[in-house]
Parts: structure tokens; C-alpha cells; sequence
């Protein structure tokens, strides 16, 4: 499917299916997205304002709009907000989301946060997990961790190998094998 609007796309309460495994899915709209969509190929939504979205694709997921929400999985996940992302993502592969604010519950095989203020999410990665922000907060946890908060990091941080943590200010519980 493509979906092109100038204004909102609104799936209300239906849930928009895909099954063709080959195919690059997109909705693009000039305002907002709200609704779901379930796709075997790679799915693209992108907003002019608020995504709201249920996602899911056997292949790679992009969301992107001024604040992300809603549940979004995929084979590997991207997520941009132009102001707050705050959602629950899933990704079999690499996930990496990016906002002004950052938030909800992430998992990966290896995952990147990055948020311009603050950085307050679950994380949670089979391999590397990074996460920046000014602040950082929340629970961190990967085979490797890095934290980087440019004024405090205050997070539980759990890593099976090499744990990095900085900023102004640390504080926490931090675990790790060096």
C-alpha cells in the first residue's frame, strides 16, 4: 500500500494488512497518523504532526513525526520525533530511536537512544545498548552499555560485559564486568 495525504490519515478503529513480502509500505500524511498497520514487507509512516501508530512489519519499520507513541516492531525499527518519542518498540535487529525527549520500553539486538533533553526509557539489548541525553534516566541493559548525559545520568544500568557511564552528575545502580 501507499498512502499519500496532504492532511490526517486516521485508520480509526481498523487495522491496515500487507501481505505481500516484497513491497515498501508507506503512509505519509501532512498532519497526523493514528491507527494500525501489519505488514510481512518493510513499513515507512511519516507525519507532518502526531504519530500515534500500531506498527508492525516482518521487515524494517520506520516511524517518524513531531511526537511518536503506540507499539512499533519490526525486523529493525527506526523511530523519529521531532519533539517526544514515547513508545514501545520491539525490533528482532537494530533499533534506534531519536527525539528531543525519549521514552516507553526498547528492546533490540542492539539499540540507540539519543534524545536532545531527556532520555527516560526501558532499554533492553542482546548485544550494544547506547543511550544519550542530557539527562539520562531509566533502566539500561545490554551486553555492553554506554551512557552518555551531558548533565546527569541517573539510571540502573546492567551489562554483561564492558559498562560506560558519564555525565555531570552520576548516580544509579550500575553493574558490569569491568
Amino acid at each position: 500500500y501507499r498512502i499519500d495525504a496532504r492532511g490526517a490519515v486516521a485508520l480509526s478503529n481498523h487495522t491496515l494488512k500487507a501481505a505481500d513480502a516484497a513491497a515498501a509500505n508507506v503512509i505519509t500524511a501532512g498532519s497526523g497518523v493514528t491507527g494500525s498497520t501489519v505488514a510481512s514487507g518493510s513499513v515507512q509512516v511519516s507525519g507532518g504532526g502526531d504519530v500515534s501508530a500500531n506498527v508492525t512489519s516482518q521487515a524494517a519499520a520506520a516511524v517518524s513525526g513531531t511526537n511518536v507513541s503506540g507499539n512499533i516492531a519490526g525486523a529493525v525499527v527506526t523511530v523519529s520525533a521531532q519533539e517526544s518519542a514515547n513508545a514501545t518498540v520491539s525490533a528482532q535487529g537494530a533499533a534506534k530511536i531519536s527525539g528531543a525527549d525519549v521514552g516507553g520500553s526498547i528492546a533490540g539486538s542492539d539499540v540507540t537512544v539519543s534524545a536532545q533533553n531527556s532520555a527516560t526509557a526501558t532499554v533492553s539489548a542482546q548485544g550494544a545498548a547506547k543511550v544519550s541525553g542530557a539527562d539520562v534516566g531509566g533502566s539500561i541493559s545490554g551486553t555492553e552499555v554506554t551512557v552518555s548525559a551531558q548533565r546527569s545520568a541517573s539510571a540502573t544500568v546492567s551489562a554483561q560485559g564492558a559498562v560506560s557511564v558519564s555525565g555531570a552528575d552520576v548516580s544509579g545502580s550500575i553493574s558490569g564486568s569491568n
